[in-house]
């Protein structure tokens, strides 16, 4: 059955492990642990044809598995695979891709599936994985509890009075939600890709960045090098953002990085998972919505990192 979902239990709950008396704990099948990397990404454990376990990024920028050059080989012969181009923050790439793969991840699986080489990952994951391949569900996030909920439908349970509701754009199965900076005492809307691959808060794209100056109108306070996917290295600056809203939350001295100089190949602006794992989130991505709800992490400070 080509990327379609099958349900490897059929029974609505399964034993996910043993309460301190000894009692069976029961969780709804649907139930998926994760753990949040030291750099801010969402890890899972998965099994690739049915014998190899990863801890593979859900990363909401993509739309296909990846592994790692390095977890590839480990499970492929070296000679495996075709090429294409692909494009990354750093210019075009020719990436590896391995036809006819099966992954498992907690109660689901998935066969017939292409999985893409790159070089990197998140740190402590040896791939990634979209959200697309739940595209008939729909994805709750719990950072407070760090567990994926996949729901057969929207919940209904206080949604609307306890969660922020964003249509969502979508160009090629990625999300893209707005949000308000800012600037110089002036708000200044800007488009942001859904990007939980990124660890950082938010990375302007360099045509933002040159309209509103944003070099000199905001406080440089750091520089760093960021490397993409393909390993192209790529010199960052971050600045202090006075001011940021996502519908009427708001966040204050938040850093926000910007490329070094113009690309000319990324327009795109991005929300990473520094920002977003303040949030527990809904993502319905039959009706393009996005529901957030300010959980546990909204009173940590900033990290120093991307």
């Amino acid at each position: 059955m080509t990327k379609r979902l099958k349900q490897l239990v059929l029974t609505s709950f399964f034993i996910a492990g043993i309460l301190s008396d000894q009692s069976n704990l029961l969780v709804a099948q649907d139930t998926i642990p994760f753990q949040l990397t030291s750099q801010g990404n969402i890890s899972v454990q998965t099994i690739i044809n049915n014998k190899d376990t990863c801890s593979l990024m859900l990363h909401t920028a993509v739309t296909e598995a990846s592994l790692t050059e390095e977890a590839a080989l480990q499970i492929f012969d070296s000679q495996s695979g075709q090429y294409a181009t692909s494009q990354s923050w750093g210019g075009q790439n020719q990436i590896k891709y391995i036809l006819n793969n099966s992954l498992s991840i907690g109660p689901f699986s998935w066969d017939s599936l292409t999985i893409w080489v790159s070089k990197l990952s998140g740190p402590e994951t040896q791939g990634k994985f979209g959200p697309n391949l739940f595209e008939d569900q729909v994805i709750e996030i719990n950072y407070d509890e760090s567990i994926l909920i996949i729901h057969s439908s929207m919940p209904q349970d206080n949604v609307t009075s306890s969660y922020s509701k964003l249509t969502y754009e979508s160009d090629r199965g990625i999300m893209y939600i707005k949000g308000n900076l800012n600037i110089g005492g002036v708000y200044i809307s800007n488009q942001f890709m859904v990007h939980t691959g990124y660890g950082g808060t938010i990375l302007l794209d360099d045509n933002f960045v040159s309209k509103n100056a944003i070099s000199t109108q905001l406080k440089v306070i750091s520089e760093s090098q960021l490397k993409d996917a393909a390993g192209n290295i790529i010199k960052t600056k971050k600045a202090l953002l006075s001011e940021f809203d996502i519908q009427g939350i708001k966040f204050f001295n938040i850093p926000v990085s910007f490329f070094e100089g113009r690309l000319g190949n990324e327009s795109t602006s991005v929300i990473g998972n520094e920002l977003l794992k303040r949030f527990n989130i809904i993502l319905d991505q039959k009706n393009a919505t996005i529901y957030l709800k300010p959980n546990n992490n909204m009173t940590l400070p900033f990290a120093s990192g991307k």
